[in-house]
């Protein structure tokens, strides 16, 4: 908002000198951080542009200068060697009692079935996310993607046993309990659609969290279903669940 490089900001978070906020948790804190710093960051847009003698809407600031009517001025100037201190203070709000604000995607999965072991290899996976500002779209993609690979395993290999007789888990180390690596995890690809929601916040941003895994074991699932025509619905897809249904060579 204010045409600065990344390397021009300095953020403070997690002081205990600072306001208590919504913390980091059920996506709440970019939302939540992001919303305040918007807030701040239009008063002072609105004091650059009377020191511009232009309306806010007419400023435009790029390359640590603002720019209006005409006029190219580094902010640096415009500041004049003081601080211009703005506050920015955001809370809940009223707007999800009148709109929906969830985030949305799609995953869309290929996957070989063995016709004669019923071994299954996910070949691709790709995932098309809508979480309206994108803030970080390294991280963002990154959140996404080690859901989709979460989703994979879940759908092919995870699975937490439990004896009735002790209510103990069989399985409690990563020895017996098996997860994704990197053999069982194809290149992930991961899209945003990016439409800025003005009803969520400020920022216009929406929670990516849990986003990737959900629905992501289920797309899996489905491949499986379209490759051999078993349809599982007691993950893990094992071995044992999908050999009696494979169809006849």
């Amino acid at each position: 908002m204010l045409g600065l490089t990344v390397a021009d900001v300095t953020v403070q978070l997690g002081d205990t000198d600072l306001p208590p906020s919504a913390g980091s948790g059920g996506s709440f804190g970019a939302g939540s951080a992001g919303s305040a710093v918007v807030l701040a960051c239009e008063d002072i847009l609105a004091e650059l542009a009377l020191r511009m003698n232009a309306a806010p809407e007419d400023l435009v600031l790029r390359d640590g200068c603002v720019t209006a009517g005409g006029r190219r001025v580094a902010l640096a100037d415009l500041v004049r060697g003081e601080a211009i201190v703005a506050l920015g203070k955001t809370g809940p709000g009223t707007e999800s009692k009148r709109t929906s604000q969830a985030s949305h995607g799609a995953h869309f999965v290929e996957v070989a079935v063995h016709a004669v072991t019923g071994e299954t290899r996910v070949r691709r996976m790709l995932g098309v996310f809508d979480v309206g500002r994108v803030l970080n779209r390294q991280t963002a993609a990154s959140q996404l993607s080690g859901g989709m690979a979460w989703g994979i395993a879940y759908a092919l290999c995870e699975d937490a046993v439990v004896d009735t007789r002790t209510g103990c888990f069989v399985n409690p180390d990563f020895g017996e309990y098996h997860v994704a690596v990197h053999a069982d995890v194809p290149v992930i690809e991961v899209y945003f659609v990016e439409e800025i929601d003005a009803s969520a916040n400020p920022v216009g941003a929406k929670g990516v969290d849990e986003l990737g895994i959900s629905g992501a074991g289920a797309a899996v699932a489905n491949a499986i279903y379209n490759a051999c025509g078993v349809r599982v619905r007691d993950f893990p897809a094992t071995l044992d669940k999908l050999l009696p249904g494979l169809p006849p060579l």
